[in-house]
């Protein structure tokens, strides 16, 4: 099955859905309601990250005439943890649908904000001067 665009998004939306409606809904519900999910997304919730920060300044010398080309600023945050932990599933019609399920989830966040375009307006921007140089332009 050949689905491109908008309706391989449709198929993955119908996918997660129903994904979603088996564990809400479905015949192991029972089971991780009793796992204590909310107990274990607190006990097992783990946030790493860093902060970043990089300015690039071009010049011919570096003595003088240099410009700024950008300012990077950059935080990205990994939120990481077990949402379940080791549900057993029950038996449907004699047949066992599995033991010691476990979900866990992991997010890579990026915000970020580039500085020159606030800082550097001569340079950059809807409004430049066409000025370059150190300092800021007569216009």
């Amino acid at each position: 099955m050949n689905v491109g665009g908008k309706g391989r998004e449709r198929l993955w939306m119908l996918g997660l859905l129903a994904a979603l409606a088996l564990v809400v809904g479905g015949p192991a519900s029972s089971a991780y309601a009793q796992q204590g999910i909310m107990q274990n997304l607190e006990d097992s919730f783990e946030l790493h990250g860093y902060v970043e920060n990089q300015e690039i300044i071009r010049s011919e010398n570096y003595v003088t005439d240099y410009n700024v080309a950008s300012i990077r600023n950059r935080i990205d945050l990994q939120p990481s943890g077990q949402i379940i932990k080791d549900a057993s599933m029950p038996n449907l019609g004699g047949i066992s649908l599995g033991s010691a399920l476990s979900v866990n989830y992991f997010a890579d966040i990026r915000p970020g904000y580039e500085g020159v375009y606030d800082l550097v307006t001569d340079r950059f921007g809807n409004h430049t001067t066409g000025f370059s140089g150190i300092g800021v332009s007569e216009l």
